[in-house]
């Protein structure tokens, strides 16, 4: 399973994918890593026009704790990507992006409870 998403303010996308093996995806994505042996990654590349683009690969079946975790890693790049720089005592920003992220992930990807 692939899915694309456009992340609403932010001009960059997110790419879903949830597969038994991960290895492939490096590739497929000109992604310079070794995905072996991990349950989920997330990774990003810069779109040809200069957006961000985040890839993030699960492995099925995924967990909650895992979707969050890779999400969190999400919001991270696109902070960094983006000059924002987080703020403890408003972070407001940073919490509506993070839910928005899980959503998305959510959506598509089989969860295992």
């Amino acid at each position: 399973m692939i899915k694309k998403v456009k992340i609403p303010i932010y001009f960059g996308e997110i790419i879903i994918i949830q597969k038994k093996r991960l290895e492939d995806i490096p590739k497929k994505y000109s992604i310079d890593f070794d995905f072996h042996g991990y349950a989920a990654t997330c990774y990003t590349r810069n779109t040809k026009d200069g957006c961000l683009r985040i890839v993030m690969g699960f492995m099925n079946p995924t967990s909650h704790e895992i979707i969050a975790h890779e999400a969190y890693h999400a919001v991270s790049y696109l902070f960094s990507h983006d000059g924002i720089k987080p703020d403890i005592n408003n972070d407001e920003q940073g919490a509506f992006i993070l839910g928005w992220i899980v959503n998305e992930c959510n959506k598509c990807l089989k969860i295992k409870l």
